[in-house]
């Protein structure tokens, strides 16, 4: 894969909590504009690997990290300013949670602490924002509602749109629909592949299924290693590139 086309490229990368390994000599492409699924038991490593790209892997006491994950050719794991990365980079975590604002504020607090304060162009970004999470339709007769009366579902679309507000050049949703019904899964599905003609995605998923859903390259991880990666009907065919990969997705183990 050329340079250019890469997203994210990680070289190397091993992440230690204290003596624990919890991923070891990661090589991987992340190409842009792509929707990449990360599969494979827990304990495997997924929301580690997330993790690195936007350095929230540094909250973490006594960890260690060698290799290099870079971000448009720079190495993230080297970079001083943390606070312009995760703007770059944005996040959703497993379980939705809503600041304690109004649904409006939630989604305008980036761009208001990046210096945005035109009330026209706030209401813009919001909307924006809104409407590429799904939710706009839901929301927007309740914009000044504290954000955690929303549903479970909506709430964790709301995280979609707080992240969007930081217009992201990746995305990375961790687990997303642990918390939300299988209508809002599906949902939240249609906005990923909307979204990824303009933003490269990256979902970690204990769910098989979704990522032969919605990816378009699979990584398959277990015990903190990358035991296969390719384009998604390879990695779900007869003949993926590893047996383990055959018994996984198809439920043999894990």
């Amino acid at each position: 894969m050329p340079a250019d086309a890469s997203a994210v490229v990680f070289n190397d990368v091993t992440v230690r909590y204290g003596p624990a390994i919890a991923i070891e000599h990661v090589s991987i492409e992340i190409p842009r504009h792509q929707i990449t699924g990360i599969i494979g038991p827990t304990r495997s490593g997924k929301s580690t690997l997330l993790k690195c790209i936007n350095r929230m892997v540094d909250l973490y006491p006594g960890r260690t990290v060698d290799g290099e994950v870079l971000v448009d050719g720079v190495n993230v794991l080297r970079v001083k300013n943390v606070h312009d990365l995760r703007r770059k980079v944005g996040m959703v975590l497993p379980l939705p949670v809503g600041l304690p604002l109004s649904v409006y504020d939630n989604v305008a607090l980036a761009p208001r602490l990046a210096g945005q304060h035109d009330r026209r162009e706030l209401e813009t970004v919001v909307e924006l924002c809104l409407r590429q999470a799904a939710l706009w339709d839901e929301v927007k007769d309740r914009l000044h509602a504290l954000a955690t009366t929303l549903s479970g579902g909506q709430q964790q679309r709301l995280a979609i749109a707080r992240a969007l507000s930081h217009s992201p050049q990746i995305l990375c949703l961790d687990e997303f629909s642990i918390a939300v019904d299988p209508v809002t899964t599906m949902k939240i599905e249609d906005v990923l592949i909307d979204l990824k003609q303009h933003v490269t995605i990256l979902v970690s998923t204990n769910l098989v299924q979704q990522a032969r859903r919605i990816a378009d390259q699979v990584v398959f991880l277990n015990a903190g290693r990358v035991i296969d990666i390719g384009p998604t009907p390879v990695i779900f065919s007869e003949h993926p590139g590893n047996r383990l990969t055959f018994d996984y997705v198809r439920g043999h183990f894990g």
